[in-house]
């Protein structure tokens, strides 16, 4: 996981808050949508620095108990759709592809030390 840039629970309580007065009128209450916080439904809005905030301060489930906002386990929304995390999520899945083809530079797996790709 990466560094998050939320370093108190209370920057990370008022970027919830505004990402929550972003969503249409009716969202957070829709029992056919995914939980606000649901890691899936923030990369879906494009917020991946609210998954990385959620996770370093105790998760989506906690954080979502400790705001009031609702909680739905099992509603996701269908593969194929396309929110606003769309493009990013696109870009960062092939480099994550890429990276577990070719591992990182100079890495070492089981105390073996691996050179970069010659390709």
């Amino acid at each position: 996981m990466m560094a998050t840039q939320y370093t108190s629970i209370g920057e990370l309580e008022t970027a919830i808050q505004a990402y929550i007065a972003e969503l249409p009128e009716g969202a957070v209450d829709d029992p056919a949508l995914p939980s606000p916080l649901n890691y899936n439904e923030l990369n879906y809005n494009g917020r991946t620095d609210l998954v990385e905030g959620c996770m370093a301060h105790g998760g989506y489930l906690t954080l979502s108990k400790a705001l009031g906002i609702p909680v739905r386990i099992g509603v996701e929304r269908p593969p194929d759709a396309q929110g606003k995390g769309a493009a990013t999520n696109a870009v960062a899945k092939g480099a994550v592809n890429l990276f577990n083809m070719f591992g990182k530079p100079n890495e070492t797996v089981c105390g073996v030390s691996r050179s970069p790709s010659p390709l």
